[in-house]
């Protein structure tokens, strides 16, 4: 290519025998976008059951259960087909947003209290009042956890890197903290890896995402509680109480930033940083017309 290619680093006598051993050795970089080489596939038994209005109460209870998969990353560059792009088969691995087990309750039901109720029918207008009237709703919702990236070395043992709570309480009261610590303790098994990344122009033969080690599952509560108030035959007053993720319990989907890498220090923790809305309380008074 001497003389050939004025005006870049390939148009001299020698040039790094890395470059001649690219597809298009003329070009300092080739990019390529938008092929349809890809590929996903998402298979789900659905289930529902349904409690209809009935002596106050309504339920509504749902469960998923999913695998998704992808064909979309290339496991290493010279895994492309450049005579057929569209034949190109990327690494089979877990989708990020894999979701295998998804149960969720939803539920309203009128306290039997007051007039006409079941239980203090015969109060009077002050403990109707404070007691009568009120209607409850719950809404519960746990996800199970998605698919944690792969280190970037093999593993030196031949065994899951998977971790049960158990396992991290007893390996953080070891460490001498009474119970699990994202801000201190692994997630899942950095033993079995080493302390060395895979070496620079090797061919990756380990997955990129790990099959069944998953960030923490999503739990999460809503309660709301209302009551109306008759204050002429067209206008009412709501007091209404709701709650969001009630027991504040806190979502860690993700490893840290350099969770991936055996050579940090932070490798194999979860990123402490919570990624859904704390407890939120809000107290609400209006007029319905």
């Amino acid at each position: 290519m001497a003389g050939l290619l004025p005006g870049s680093a390939f148009n001299g006598a020698n040039i790094p025998r890395q470059q001649l051993l690219f597809a298009y050795p003329q070009y300092s970089q080739v990019t390529i976008n938008n092929i349809a080489a890809g590929e996903q596939t998402y298979h789900a038994l659905q289930a529902k059951a349904t409690r209809r209005f009935q002596a106050g109460l309504a339920m509504q209870a749902s469960y998923t259960w999913a695998k998704t998969l992808e064909r979309v990353t290339l496991l290493n560059a010279q895994d492309a087909r450049l005579g057929d792009l569209r034949t190109t088969r990327g690494e089979q691995r877990l989708s990020a947003d894999d979701i295998p087990h998804t149960i969720s309750v939803v539920g309203s039901y009128e306290l039997p209290f007051g007039k006409g109720r079941r239980f203090l029918s015969a109060t009077n207008g002050f403990g109707d009042a404070v007691f009568g009237g009120w209607n409850v709703s719950v809404q519960y919702i746990r996800r199970g956890g998605q698919p944690i990236e792969f280190p970037n070395a093999a593993p030196e043992v031949a065994r899951s890197a998977k971790l049960t709570s158990e396992q991290r309480d007893e390996r953080a009261r070891a460490a001498g903290r009474s119970e699990f610590n994202p801000f201190f303790d692994k997630w899942f098994d950095t033993s079995i890896f080493p302390t060395r990344a895979q070496a620079p122009f090797t061919l990756r033969n380990f997955p990129t995402r790990f099959p069944d080690v998953r960030s923490p599952v999503l739990t999460s509560t809503e309660l709301s509680a209302y009551k109306n108030f008759t204050l002429r035959e067209r206008l009412k007053l709501q007091l209404r109480a709701d709650a969001q993720n009630f027991f504040d319990q806190p979502y860690l989907y993700r490893i840290i930033s350099g969770g991936a890498n055996v050579q940090d220090s932070r490798f194999g923790q979860l990123d402490p940083a919570q990624r859904n809305q704390p407890r939120v309380v809000v107290l609400v008074m209006k007029l319905l017309f």
